[in-house]
């Protein structure tokens, strides 16, 4: 990891520190909790069967939109979802606020082929978010950091501490920020190819 370029970017040595302790528990199949360009997430490495199984179990209350698979590129996420139609990938360019894109075939993510009939895929614009997957080296999969999705913490102060007991790294950056976080916008395409906004 180049420390100093991490530090440049993000303007803060926690910063550094939380990338550092947050890739070790990720890759050795632990769940972390960190702030994201949407709302506080809990993630675990995506290829790692065993984490994606503790994040879910860790959930009551799973919402239809309440998983996301954080890609740091538009290269990666090609790579995860190969396919991706033109007006998705005109939208993630041009679009201005957070945007989860879900697709109707996660069988693309074996870990995850009985977790659900779709997912959200998001290309994170986080600076600290695309450094701790380009470490990682791979996407993280991710849900609200919440037990039950009916609550949806909107900063670090309203996350439970049933959540904050059940995971394996707790990010401080960002903590003390007061600024209310929301879910990302969703969207997905129709049988006939047209945009339809699920969440705005």
């Amino acid at each position: 990891m180049n420390v100093m370029t991490f530090t440049n970017t993000l303007n803060s040595m926690i910063a550094v520190e939380d990338i550092e302790g947050a890739v070790n528990i990720l890759s050795s199949g632990g769940l972390v909790l960190f702030p994201t360009d949407t709302i506080w997430t809990i993630g675990c490495d995506l290829e790692n069967t065993d984490a994606c199984q503790k994040l879910l179990r860790l959930k009551s209350n799973l919402s239809h939109y309440g998983i996301e698979i954080l890609v740091h590129s538009l290269k990666m996420f090609k790579n995860y979802v190969p396919s991706l139609h033109p007006k998705i990938e005109t939208l993630l360019y041009y679009h201005t606020r957070p945007l989860s894109v879900l697709i109707q075939q996660p069988h693309r993510f074996p870990t995850l082929k009985a977790t659900s009939e779709s997912l959200s895929v998001r290309l994170t614009r986080d600076d600290f978010c695309q450094h701790l997957i380009q470490e990682l080296g791979r996407p993280i999969f991710s849900s609200f950091a919440t037990v039950n999705d009916d609550f949806i913490p909107k900063s670090f102060g309203g996350i439970s501490s049933s959540i904050l007991q059940n995971v394996d790294f707790v990010a401080k950056h960002r903590q003390l920020e007061k600024n209310e976080g929301h879910p990302a916008v969703v969207v997905t395409l129709s049988d006939k190819d047209e945009l339809i906004f699920l969440r705005e």
